[in-house]
């Protein structure tokens, strides 16, 4: 016969599920999903870990020949669909991330991501070549549920896939409600060695240094870039010159800011 405390236990259990599940209006990816092409295409197709692996290669090759002598370099990634792939989250939970707190709250607290391909080598070969390398994200690092936080988390998962990194700058969404998710006050600090803690998250503060390249899965993780300004930009406009040269943009077809955009 089952005990008193081991029904209460269970009882727990299946109350939490229920909470979480009513939550995030839970349920699992599925072929009548909006996103399920998407998502499959991003953990199912081999094009996905080819393109990972290219961008990082190109952008080793790019390190390679253009890291300044004697004097202090880097290089900024995005972390999420970028460096760390929280694909897991979007199968199990469809529709997850809606709002920062549930990001925050049910794929960055969990630690679960794995780092995408070619990242884990790409960091730490940047680092072997005498490089810093910062991570950027809009991730709230203000936010804390119990006793843990999006930074702890963060670093966490970053330390246990084995990507190599001096540096996290995540927003800090308590100090600042407008705005937050532009990131250029964050990629001048990182340049500048600085950190403005109204404005944002720091992990630690790195010497001013030159950063020559930056990758990223949303036009908007690159300096002065934004998806509304080149709406209706021509394929060679010059603001998309840099790519391939310092900028390195990587596929994620599931989310990003051209989802306000109209289907031409």
């Amino acid at each position: 016969m089952m005990s008193k405390n081991l029904k209460f236990i269970l009882l727990g259990l299946c109350m939490c599920n229920y909470t979480l599940a009513k939550d995030l209006n839970y349920k699992p990816v599925n072929e009548s999903s909006n996103n399920y092409q998407a998502v499959k295409w991003y953990r199912s197709s081999a094009e996905k870990v080819a393109s990972y692996n290219q961008v990082f290669k190109i952008g080793l090759d790019y390190v390679k020949t253009h890291s300044p002598k004697g004097k202090a370099w880097g290089v900024v990634l995005d972390i999420d669909e970028t460096t760390l792939d929280n694909s897991w989250a979007y199968v199990k939970y469809d529709g997850v991330g809606a709002t920062d707190d549930e990001f925050s709250r049910y794929v960055v607290l969990p630690e679960k991501s794995v780092a995408l391909p070619g990242v884990v080598n790409f960091t730490c070969q940047v680092k072997k070549l005498g490089g810093y390398v910062s991570l950027v994200s809009n991730r709230d690092g203000s936010y804390v549920n119990g006793n843990k936080s999006v930074m702890s988390s963060t670093l966490n998962n970053l330390k246990n896939q084995g990507v190599c990194f001096d540096q996290v700058v995540l927003e800090n969404q308590r100090q600042q409600k407008q705005g937050a998710s532009n990131k250029n006050p964050r990629f001048a600090a990182i340049a500048n060695g600085t950190c403005d803690n109204a404005r944002m998250v720091c992990s630690n503060i790195l010497p001013k240094h030159e950063v020559i390249a930056y990758f990223g899965d949303n036009i908007q993780d690159f300096p002065l870039l934004r998806q509304s300004e080149l709406l209706d930009a021509k394929d060679d406009d010059k603001r998309y010159a840099k790519f391939g040269d310092g900028y390195f943009v990587l596929p994620n077809p599931i989310y990003g800011s051209w989802g306000n955009n109209a289907l031409k």
